[in-house]
């Protein structure tokens, strides 16, 4: 790890423009930034053993991608639970001078929206040459509720995993949903980094082009239940 000048990690949540923020990065030349390294369906598939072994010791496998990062800027994606000891790995990534950079999306009802939507449709991205799906969706009210839920906690627990620690927060709303934000992130980003500017691109666009009210066939349902429930005041940010 000595050849790497600097060291960082992407921590937020899924469906949270991570993904966007990781290939506007890449778009430096000076910069290799792995996606979730820790994903169970990228740390050694079919292997068990192997995958628990780095959960539990995530830093020895991090020490292992940093050695092999071509670049000498080395970064990687995680949610917090991706390892099974959160908070002591993120204290040794802090203590061995990793940076982080916190990507968050403040509209936790949209956020939740688009997570149950890939999740049923295993639809997660589309590219430039990708056409619009035209997919109906169902979406089961309780379930939302219990996304909602999730994502609320979550949301804090990262915020508190984090509040004591130096960071870089990345906005889906101010810094991401536009595509005329994104270079002015990024140059943020880099200079966070200790890095000069650099051109960004991706090929990545909104996976459906549309609201999910066009999308969603039970979505005037479910902002019924929404505004009946405890996450009413999720309403506002629509």
């Amino acid at each position: 790890m000595k050849n790497h000048k600097t060291r960082f990690i992407v921590f937020g949540q899924s469906r949270s423009g991570s993904t966007l923020l990781v290939e506007l990065l890449n778009s430096h030349p000076d910069i290799c930034c792995d996606g979730e390294i820790f994903n169970r369906l990228a740390l050694f598939p079919g292997f068990k053993p192997l995958q628990w072994f780095f959960r539990q010791n995530p830093g020895l496998y991090v020490r292992l991608k940093t050695r092999l990062a071509i670049c000498p800027v080395y970064g990687f994606k995680m949610f917090f639970f991706q390892v099974y000891h959160p908070q002591p790995f993120l204290r040794w990534l802090v203590t061995n001078n990793w940076k982080i950079i916190h990507v968050q999306r403040e509209n936790i009802l949209q956020q939740s929206l688009s997570n149950i939507v890939a999740t049923q449709t295993n639809y997660w991205h589309r590219r430039n040459e990708e056409s619009n799906p035209n997919d109906s969706i169902f979406i089961d009210p309780q379930k939302l509720l219990k996304v909602l839920n999730n994502r609320i906690l979550w949301k804090n627990r990262e915020k508190k995993l984090i509040q004591d620690y130096e960071h870089f927060t990345i906005s889906y709303e101010k810094n991401l949903a536009d595509e005329n934000n994104w270079q002015p992130a990024a140059d943020d980003a880099f200079e966070y980094l200790g890095l000069k500017t650099a051109h960004v691109e991706t090929t990545l666009k909104p996976t459906y082009g549309k609201p999910y009210a066009s999308v969603i066939s039970n979505y005037d349902e479910l902002m019924e239940t929404v505004k009946n429930s405890a996450f009413a005041h999720l309403l506002e940010q629509v």
